[in-house]
């Protein structure tokens, strides 16, 4: 069984692979170069990629759902999602008029950043999230929608992966609630051992 992120960038999708990894599974995020394998129907070089770990987020693979499903049709998909709005702005304060030039694959030629484009972003999004519920709406079993900032977190992501639920606050619940100093300090800690902070707290 492979797990597929379907939701955009920018709607939670870092911390469904945290909390994934904290259930134990292989997650990894975007990766740019399927985006060219994609264009070219190349499934030995996305079977390959897919092989290597158990869940999957970001881009590309939103894009081709329906072939995922296809292909791998024990899987289980996850569309995270947040208010368009909130969305939309989250996207502007992040890539602002530069974005990446790969969004090109999503929001059409020259809207590749969404200052100016923030229409064609939105309605892209808004469409893309309908059109995976109309599609997923008979396989109720094989797929879950997410909202964090509603408050869904380890209880239905736990009942859907049929997984315990962890000890561990949900990755997305501690966003947000340092003071400066608890940063300052956090930050000092990572530095000095990267990788013993990031076991501690893969949320960030």
């Amino acid at each position: 069984m492979k797990i597929f992120g379907l939701g955009f960038h920018k709607t939670g999708s870092t911390t469904l692979e945290t909390a994934l990894i904290e259930l134990g599974y292989d997650a990894v995020g975007k990766k740019d170069h399927l985006f060219d394998a994609i264009s070219k129907d190349d499934w030995e070089t996305i079977d390959k990629e897919v092989a290597k770990h158990d869940a999957f987020r970001d881009m590309p693979w939103p894009l081709f759902y329906k072939e995922l499903y296809e292909k791998y049709p024990n899987s289980k998909f996850i569309l995270t999602v947040r208010d368009s709005r909130k969305w939309i702005e989250s996207c502007k304060n992040h890539y602002k008029e530069k974005g990446e030039i790969l969004f090109e694959n999503i929001y059409g030629k020259g809207n590749h950043f969404p200052i100016g484009n923030e229409d064609k972003w939105l309605q892209t999004y808004l469409n893309h999230n309908e059109a995976i519920r109309n599609f997923f709406s008979d396989k109720k079993g094989q797929f879950l929608e997410v909202n964090w900032e509603k408050g869904d977190d380890w209880k239905k992501l736990c009942s859907f992966l049929d997984k315990p639920i962890p000890t561990r606050d949900f990755p997305h619940a501690n966003k947000g609630k340092y003071t400066l100093l608890e940063k300052m300090i956090r930050r000092i800690h990572y530095l000095v051992d990267k990788e013993g902070f990031k076991r501690k707290n893969r949320d960030l």
